[in-house]
């Protein structure tokens, strides 16, 4: 199973549903994510939910998930502006995703 820590959008269950599929039933987990604050980026008039590396002393709060491997795959097209990194939570080790710019490019 993958760790993915969730924020923003993804944490509303709707589009947990449209991303992974209607039942996925997955469990939250209140979690930490050390060394990042969470920022909206704007491009072309929009503006997208992302996390900023900001020093040790950085905190945002969201919840893990774990996820197969099937579900990894459909959450990286799913989260097609997004680039997946590994990251440091207080629950330990997991993935989580940044607005990316290339990809948001590549995806128009």
């Amino acid at each position: 199973m993958n760790k993915i820590f969730i924020y923003a959008t993804l944490k509303a269950f709707k589009i947990q549903e449209e991303a992974l599929g209607e039942k996925h039933g997955h469990k939250e987990t209140p979690a930490l994510l050390i060394g990042y604050t969470e920022r909206p980026v704007s491009v072309e008039h929009q503006s997208w939910p992302t996390l900023w590396a900001m020093g040790p002393n950085a905190v945002t709060k969201g919840d893990i998930i774990e996820v197969t491997d099937e579900e990894l795959a459909k959450l990286d097209k799913w989260e097609d502006h997004y680039k997946r990194i590994e990251v440091k939570t207080n629950k330990g080790e997991a993935w989580a995703y940044v607005f990316s710019q290339k990809k948001a490019a590549v995806a128009k």
